[in-house]
């Protein structure tokens, strides 16, 4: 099995790119190394996940992936303020429209 070079200095390599490992919908590990860089918790990591593979995943529709991510934002919304503002949301593409 042949191993890349991209991988955190100490952490086992990752492996090639195969569809269990390394779906083609995200680029390298640059998503995880992205999420980690800034130390994002679960919410926030699987939502810049949902944003970035969009569009990518074969057969999967993009709403689905903005869907899950809008989702994910507001669970930690909600684990931070106790609320989902969703006055400000609907506001806010009101005045987009």
């Amino acid at each position: 099995m042949s191993t890349s070079k991209e991988d955190p200095e100490g952490w086992p390599p990752f492996p090639a790119q195969d569809s269990a490992t390394r779906p083609a919908h995200y680029s390298g590990n640059s998503v995880l190394k992205l999420i980690e860089e800034f130390d994002l918790d679960f919410s926030s990591g699987n939502a810049v996940k949902y944003l970035c593979r969009a569009g990518r995943k074969a057969g999967e529709p993009v709403d689905r992936d903005l869907t899950k991510a809008f989702l994910y934002v507001g669970r930690q919304l909600f684990r931070r303020t106790g609320q989902i503002p969703l006055d400000a949301l609907i506001e806010f593409i009101d005045d987009e429209a």
